[in-house]
């Protein structure tokens, strides 16, 4: 039978009929609903929520704060953040999360506060306190071509590179930082050097080519021999107390040994052979009782050598030679137990070397200008004369 002798006639554009049309979109979207709602219930189960202990979090820390749907469907809809209390802490969830993206074109897009960039108060007067503590003479800081004023220029650009929403570094890691800085811009080290590995970077001062660090992070050790060091040294390089070996030899630096080196009560070696120093040698360096090393050969050095040179119970290696020193060979010498080397030749000292010396138990070597009928120095046991 057909369904027109049936009585059930169905018209030919029933598609037109807009009851129908409507529940048919209306049974639709519920469908959709309820499967968000399932979906929502799985990926919540499979990705567990993020949650911070602390109830002080800042949400940042855990969440992006914003999600933004582009795309046709989206119409700029946008999903915040709420915080629910729970008895492990505060879990940081969307207010509205979808599962399932309602439209192909539809793209997620995080977008995060502006941090500021800004340097705080508390942050500046950190990099402030760290500049005054290190610089020697304040002055140099008003002149911003200065090796100082550089440094600390770049330290305040510095602090915002590593990490501009932190507290920044400590007092102590920044005047580090900033006496590495002095020492780059006082050598040439935007110009000469021949390794500048990781100098200025936002890595860890302690991992730039020739420092080295004790566990804590102090600088303990400058090794940058053969590096085209051109200039003088600053002073600030005494603000780091716990240095152990200095050695910057074969370099082109300039100028005087500072008198100030003699607050690095802790140096074991001091190795400024084959560079362009003048001056003479400071008094205070006498007072280094650590002292093992102290290499200056080939240098421009003048004045005397006091008997004080004695105070450094530990020296085991002098070398002195091709300066311009004159006056006497210090006279108390022989009391250097552990003396191994030392060399005077090449200089204009007189007189001659104490007896005592040719006694030293551990002594190998021993130059002097002391060659000729008519020497300049008399010495009976140098192993090489001049």
């Amino acid at each position: 039978m057909s369904s027109k002798s049936a009585g059930y006639p169905l018209p030919q554009t029933w598609w037109h009929n807009r009851s129908i049309l409507s529940f048919l979109f209306l049974a639709a979207a519920r469908f959709s609903a309820v499967t968000s709602v399932i979906r929502g219930s799985e990926s919540e189960n499979a990705h567990p929520k993020r949650y911070d202990p602390s109830p002080s979090a800042n949400l940042v820390d855990v969440f992006p704060p914003r999600l933004r749907l582009k795309g046709s469907g989206a119409k700029g809809h946008t999903h915040v953040l709420r915080n629910r209390k729970t008895r492990r802490g505060n879990i940081h969830e969307p207010e509205d999360i979808i599962w399932g993206l309602p439209d192909e074109n539809i793209t997620p897009e995080f977008s995060y506060p502006p941090c500021d960039r800004s340097l705080s108060a508390k942050s500046r007067a950190l990099i402030d306190a760290a500049v005054s503590s290190a610089v020697v003479d304040p002055s140099t800081l008003e002149d911003p071509s200065t090796p100082q004023a550089r440094a600390a220029g770049w330290l305040l650009e510095d602090y915002v590179a590593l990490d501009p929403c932190a507290n920044g570094p400590s007092t102590a890691k920044a005047t580090q930082r900033f006496v590495l800085a002095t020492l780059y811009f006082s050598t040439g080290g935007d110009v000469f050097w021949r390794d500048t590995l990781g100098w200025l970077g936002t890595g860890d001062e302690c991992l730039w080519g020739g420092v080295g660090c004790d566990d804590a992070g102090i600088a303990v050790k400058l090794d940058m021999d053969e590096n085209s060091l051109t200039g003088p040294l600053p002073e600030e390089l005494s603000r780091l107390t716990s240095l152990e070996v200095i050695a910057l030899d074969s370099n082109s630096l300039s100028g005087s040994i500072p008198p100030i080196f003699s607050e690095l009560t802790s140096l074991e070696i001091i190795d400024f052979d084959n560079n362009y120093l003048t001056g003479t040698l400071p008094d205070l360096i006498y007072d280094l009782s650590r002292l093992r090393v102290l290499d200056l050969n080939h240098n421009s050095l003048t004045g005397t050598v006091s008997d004080a040179l004695a105070n450094l119970t530990d020296l085991s290696f002098i070398q002195l030679h091709k300066n311009d020193f004159s006056g006497t060979v210090p006279g108390r010498i022989g009391e250097l137990e552990e003396l191994e080397t030392m060399s005077l030749h090449e200089n204009g000292f007189v007189g001659s070397v104490p007896p005592s010396v040719c006694y030293l138990e551990k002594l190998m070597r021993l130059t002097s200008d002391c060659a000729g009928t008519n020497p300049k120095v008399e010495c009976a046991c140098c192993t090489l004369c001049f």
